[in-house]
């Protein structure tokens, strides 16, 4: 399934499929990112913030919180941010059920 992680909408689309076909998340991996190193500081636009934010964050935040509610009871939640340098600036989050 193709969706944006930044896009609530497509994240709901993700979890009514999850919920037709397995209805429980046993682990989560939210690895998604985007960066444009290549933008000055004097030219970043909004709409390069927002992309940005919007996928890096937001869309993590979101991912993580939406597969709360298909996790067995107890499950613990980890975020971990990567080495920017060596995973340009993408981040991490899991969730790990005992």
């Amino acid at each position: 399934m193709q969706g944006d992680a930044g896009n609530l909408v497509d994240l709901d689309r993700l979890y009514d499929a999850v919920r037709a076909e397995k209805a429980r998340i046993d682990i989560l991996y939210a690895n998604a990112g985007v960066e444009d190193f290549n933008v000055p500081l004097g030219s970043i636009t909004e709409a390069n913030f927002d992309n940005t934010f919007n996928v890096n964050v937001r869309g993590t935040l979101f991912t993580a919180q939406k597969a709360a509610a298909f996790s067995r009871s107890g499950a613990k939640f980890g975020r971990r941010a990567t080495d920017s340098a060596r995973a340009r600036a993408k981040s991490a989050c899991s969730l790990i059920t005992p």
